[in-house]
């Protein structure tokens, strides 16, 4: 069935969810309602924020019959909600973050070892920063007015805004985009963008989650990775697809490692534990970094055809 534009408890307006097209990724026009909506009150940027937990609430997810994407139609384009967005929390453990974003940069220098880059969705400028210190000339995009600022203090430059814009100087040698093609309504359009920067022996990197993962479907609906800012839900396939429509090829496949403070972890474990097996926190466990790879994530390289 095709879903009907509704007033929803979302925001409580009237949505006018991107059906004209069908599928985000395909363009089919099967769309079946996979999943309702668990969002109770009404959206404000913080629900967006990358540091969120409330997981398993999104909105109501719709799958493709003919591709198998799964899309949130009747959230509308949440870029809004970015541009007003503060996530001091992110800052909180910006050290760790560091250590993610070297290790994803180790794996990009043995195809670019050198080169301008842009960072697309950089939050903060954490990559954008990292990549400076291992010799890249790196630059970032953000619609977060304040993640734009913090990048200002790290003295890196991040411009607000989207894809895109207008002090964008292409050609990149590479231009990523780690866990955002996830919170886009229009994943080929921004895939596109992106090729559209892009040196003709540019790469593009990009990690995001995989919805048939093993640990997608041991935790069902409450993976963490079903939140409100995940409007799109790819795997392997689906992502496959619509790199390929974007005129990019897929030269390298991974699994990103996270890294978490102790006490950060233990708090997101107890979300999912009864009251009576919750962990506490504890001062001594400050300081102590936890390196964490559950394999639920897609992490690749991939050039232009």
């Amino acid at each position: 069935m095709t879903p009907k534009i509704k007033k929803t408890a979302l925001t409580g307006r009237v949505v006018t969810p991107v059906l004209k097209n069908g599928c985000w990724v395909c363009g089919g026009k099967d769309l079946n309602l996979f999943r309702k909506s668990k969002i109770k009150t009404g959206l404000t940027a913080q629900c967006f924020s990358i540091t969120d937990n409330h997981y398993g609430e999104t909105s109501a997810i719709y799958r493709c019959s003919s591709c198998d994407f799964r899309m949130c139609l009747e959230i509308g384009d949440p870029l809004n909600f970015y541009k007003d967005l503060v996530d001091e929390q992110y800052e909180m453990e910006a050290e760790n973050r560091f250590l993610q974003a070297s290790q994803i940069l180790k794996v990009v220098r043995r195809f670019k070892p050198e080169g301008r880059l842009l960072d697309v969705g950089a939050a903060s400028g954490i990559f954008v920063s990292q990549a400076i210190k291992m010799g890249y000339s790196a630059e970032g995009i953000d619609p977060s007015d304040w993640l734009c600022e913090q990048a200002g203090k790290r003295q890196v430059k991040v411009y607000k805004g989207v894809l895109p814009h207008p002090d964008i100087q292409n050609p990149y040698d590479i231009v990523m985009a780690i866990d955002v093609i996830e919170h886009v309504p229009k994943p080929l359009s921004f895939l596109k963008d992106i090729t559209e920067v892009l040196a003709d022996d540019g790469i593009a990197v990009i990690v995001a989650p995989n919805v048939k993962s093993l640990a997608a479907k041991i935790f069902g609906r409450h993976w963490w990775h079903y939140r409100v800012a995940h409007i799109g839900y790819f795997d392997k396939s689906t992502l496959n697809f619509v790199l390929k429509e974007a005129g990019l090829q897929p030269i390298f496949y991974g699994y990103p490692t996270w890294y978490f403070g102790l006490n950060l972890l233990i708090e997101r474990i107890n979300i999912y534990l009864p009251k009576f097996l919750q962990i506490k926190r504890r001062k001594f466990f400050e300081g102590i970094t936890v390196p964490l790879n559950l394999y639920d994530s897609i992490f690749l390289i991939a050039r232009k055809i």
